[in-house]
């Protein structure tokens, strides 16, 4: 096969139908028939929708998909009479009649089957009440009645689905895919994959999502590479995936700008570039999922090929079009780091690859070379420190190159359109002039890896009694040390134990009577089991082989699961520190016809002088709006408690302050070590105030690992407390 990605984007409506139906191969998970004990109903579609959507009943069990799915150049695929149905009836069926279902149960495995261990027939069940658990085992409340939710959904999936048949997949892929998946999301993260505990801390969201990046990846591999069939016995022939690391060092990239509106500006380009890259490997090129996004890029699920950033689709390989992305997005200035992992079946890549420290962004020569030719006697910008500083007379004035002067105008007046937030430290300050920064961060590393599931058990390792669940609830007395003395026979070649397999039935045809093949085969397994995870040390030691077998799974959905609760938590937190911090703060807008004679910038700041002290204002369509904190200002210029302590007698009191004030002097604060330069007189005609609401709090980051906002002063304490 040719290097050429061109095939996925000529399959692009087949891979992303593909993709939708991967989506819905659990619906039926998603009813009350699941939580009250048909486990066997993920098969098959629910009483509901049989009974009360037959359109979307239609919709899921003709095969309309078929013909388009057999566009694709895989005869093995074998999809022209398949239906979405299909996939969700033989996702479970390792015997599945067709190579593209064989996938789907492949896949499914991989994202579900992994998550619950080989011991999970002796989990619990729970009976009459299903309750979901979070990430770290708390079960908060029980999971009501989705009858409602069900209706809504398969009304929503009705019309969805309708679109695609009607214009045979041949859709806007980037106006529905995204909202589609989101609806997806909405309605299956109020819901648990699997009832028995602990296996109920993943949601049905999370498993389903791991299934689908495991099937578009083989999807595409085998567009790329040729079928590969997924149901074979030898470790090293099953498939395989890697994980693709498109990274920048985001603290290098924008923690570098000496003033929040610029650190703000480049922070900003970090978000459209990400989702640039999401568009190219998940739409573009129908080969991954994203699976990790963090303040230091993103980690996608991509196909099993080894120099997979070489292959190339419109001219340029995907090295060259994820770098353009990076070189469009980020005006040149830095470079993405890309990685790509080593064939694996395990999650330990991932955790190496999210948790690898980067190296400080790099930007494009030839971008460095164009900025400096012909250029003479022009300082270095210290906003972005590559470019010269200008040519722009707004640039020159404030010292900084022309580009970075156009972020920070370009945020300051889209501030300006809105006033719900703010950008400006000035606001912040509390009434003292004071900020604080406060600063969180989660200890995520061992989690990401998996390791830190070796402390959290998913099986009780104390001597009691078992139950089995799929043997007609069979009795077992369970012991841990004869545990571990039965692994350590099946490991030695000089001994022979064959009783070991009623733990894990998939060793009862391989621990043979000859002890050489039982050891043969025993060690096999040891490696599925343990050989390339955080256990492996090179040993086969018995205890490493229980745990593994005992403990919570590091599988994708489970991972995913713990670091969206600690991003989660920073966004909670976030938005409860802006409504502690929400107490009516309003702004003045200050009228005068003088203004436009200053040819003051858009979205440029300035100070008033007020005598005692200068007020922060933005210029916004020749009107000046306070940047800063009335309050403050207001006890600065003499106001009494009762009044300074109130943000709207505050604003009013600075309100006839001002108008008392025949004409104020106008400055452009200093930037970058320069001084305040007059910039003339401004005629108060009018002054408004301008009641919008907005906590006076600048949030920086709010990711799985860490937390940074800017806080006044004063309010540091208590907030510091709540998040304890």
């Amino acid at each position: 096969m040719s290097k050429n990605l061109q095939v996925l984007a000529d399959n692009q409506d087949a891979l992303l139908l593909a993709e939708v139906g991967a989506w819905l191969h659990m619906l039926s998970k998603f009813s009350d028939e699941f939580l009250n004990g048909n486990h066997n109903i993920d098969k098959a579609l629910p009483a509901e929708l049989e009974r009360n959507h037959s359109r979307l009943c239609s919709l899921l069990k003709d095969t309309w998909p078929g013909p388009i799915w057999a566009q694709m150049p895989v005869p093995e695929f074998d999809a022209s009479c398949l239906s979405i149905f299909d996939l969700i009836q033989y996702h479970r069926d390792s015997n599945a009649p067709k190579g593209f279902l064989q996938l789907m149960w492949d896949a499914h495995g991989r994202g579900s089957g992994v998550e619950k261990g080989a011991l999970n027939r002796f989990a619990s069940g729970q009976a009459c009440t299903v309750y979901s658990s979070t990430a770290v085992g708390i079960e908060a409340g029980a999971i009501s009645t989705l009858k409602s939710r069900q209706h809504n959904l398969y009304q929503f999936l009705e019309t969805k689905l309708e679109l695609l048949r009607a214009q045979n997949a041949q859709v806007n892929w980037a106006d529905f895919r995204q909202p589609f998946i989101a609806r997806i999301e909405q309605d299956f993260r109020t819901t648990v994959a699997e009832t028995r505990r602990p296996l109920n801390d993943v949601t049905l969201f999370d498993q389903t999502m791991a299934s689908v990046a495991f099937f578009k990846a083989s999807l595409a591999q085998n567009l790329l590479l040729g079928w590969k069939a997924p149901n074979v016995s030898e470790q090293e022939e099953k498939y395989h995936w890697r994980i693709l690391r498109v990274g920048l060092d985001g603290l290098a990239f924008w923690g570098q700008a000496a003033k929040m509106n610029d650190l703000l500006s480049r922070k900003a380009l970090i978000e459209p570039a990400l989702n640039d890259v999401q568009t190219l490997l998940e739409e573009t090129y129908p080969l991954g999922m994203e699976i990790y996004r963090d303040e230091n890029g993103s980690l996608f699920i991509v196909p099993d090929i080894v120099d997979l950033l070489k292959y190339s689709g419109n001219g340029k390989s995907l090295l060259e079009q994820l770098q353009a992305i990076a070189q469009a997005e980020f005006n040149g200035e830095a470079r993405f780091t890309l990685r790509l992992s080593v064939a694996t079946r395990n999650t330990l890549s991932f955790g190496q690859l999210a948790t690898a420290a980067l190296a400080s962004p790099i930007p494009f020569l030839a971008d460095t070379d164009n900025w400096w030719r012909d250029v003479h006697n022009r300082e270095i910008c210290p906003v972005c420190g590559l470019r010269p500083q200008g040519p722009g007379t707004k640039a020159l004035e404030r010292k900084v190159c022309d580009v970075c002067e156009q972020r920070r105008v370009s945020r300051a007046q889209e501030w300006g359109k809105t006033l719900s937030t703010t950008i400006w430290v000035d606001e912040v300050a509390d009434l003292n002039g004071r900020v604080a920064l406060i600063v969180g961060q989660f200890g995520l590393e061992d989690w990401l890896t998996g390791e830190a599931l070796n402390t959290v058990m998913a099986f009780d390792p104390s001597t009691h009694q078992l139950t089995d669940s799929r043997r007609n609830n069979k009795e077992y007395q369970f012991d841990y040390e004869q545990f571990l003395e039965e692994i350590t026979q099946a490991l030695s070649p000089n001994k022979r134990n064959q009783t070991f397999g009623r733990w894990v039935p998939l060793l009862n045809n391989l621990l043979l009577t000859d002890q050489r093949a039982g050891f043969g085969k025993f060690s096999e397994i040891y490696q599925l089991y343990v050989g390339g995870t955080d256990l492996d040390n090179g040993a086969e030691e018995a205890w490493r082989f229980a745990l593994s077998l005992m403990r919570q799974q590091p599988a994708f959905a489970r991972l995913r699961r713990m670091w969206e609760t600690t991003r989660d938590f920073w966004t909670t937190v976030s938005e409860q520190s802006k409504s502690q911090l929400l107490q009516g703060n309003p702004r003045l807008i200050i009228q005068s016809n003088t203004i436009w004679q200053l040819r003051l910038g858009p979205g440029h700041a300035y100070e008033l002088d007020l005598g005692a002290t200068s007020l922060a204002v933005m210029h916004q369509n020749g009107y000046l709006v306070t940047a800063d904190n009335l309050q403050r200002i207001a006890r600065i210029l003499g106001a009494k408690k009762e009044i300074y302590t109130d943000g709207a007698k505050a604003a009013n009191f600075v309100k006839k302050q001002l108008q008392r004030m025949p004409h104020c002097a106008l400055s452009q604060p200093g930037d970058y070590g320069k001084a305040k330069k007059l910039k003339g007189q401004v005629h108060i005609d009018k002054v408004l105030v301008e009641s919008t609401s907005y906590a006076p709090m600048i949030p920086i980051l709010a990711e799985p690992r860490s937390f940074l906002a800017l806080v006044p002063a004063a309010a540091a304490p208590e907030i510091l407390a709540q998040i304890r």
